[in-house]
């Protein structure tokens, strides 16, 4: 039996891994075009703050998240350097959303986004590995 599962994970190692890279570049890629479009759309809400962090001094490497509150729902934002001073210490703020009111992005936040060049590289990988394991899948 492990020699079995040893066999198949050499064999398509990493061509599943290579498909499972690409199925991740398309929702970053995905992820970009719905923040285009709620910036295409400029839909501005005024947005409840619920929770943020004490201070922007202190985020580091890992970033820090928000609670937000609006129609209803309550949003969690990723909060780094450039979107902190926006949170911090504010009551409301003014955000993005989509027709269904059913996403928010800060303002700016698609044109400081890299998802599509991340999402693109992440392709390029993906499509390499993926190539490669079915190279290797053939020679077996």
């Amino acid at each position: 039996m492990k020699s079995k599962l040893l066999s198949f994970i050499i064999k398509y190692g990493l061509l599943i891994g290579g498909l499972f890279m690409l199925l991740i570049s398309l929702i970053i890629i995905n992820n970009g075009f719905k923040k285009k479009q709620i910036t295409k759309e400029n839909k501005i809400v005024t947005v409840k703050v619920i929770e943020s962090p004490t201070d922007c001094d202190n985020l580091g490497r890992r970033r820090d998240y928000c609670k937000l509150k609006f129609n209803g729902q309550i949003f969690v934002k990723n909060v780094n350097r450039i979107f902190c001073e926006l949170v911090v210490g504010k009551k409301e703020i003014k955000m993005l959303t989509n027709e269904k009111k059913d996403e928010l992005v800060f303002p700016n936040e698609y044109e400081n986004s890299k998802d599509f060049l991340y999402g693109i590289l992440l392709v390029l990988f993906a499509i390499v590995i993926s190539y490669k394991g079915w190279k290797n899948k053939n020679v077996w």
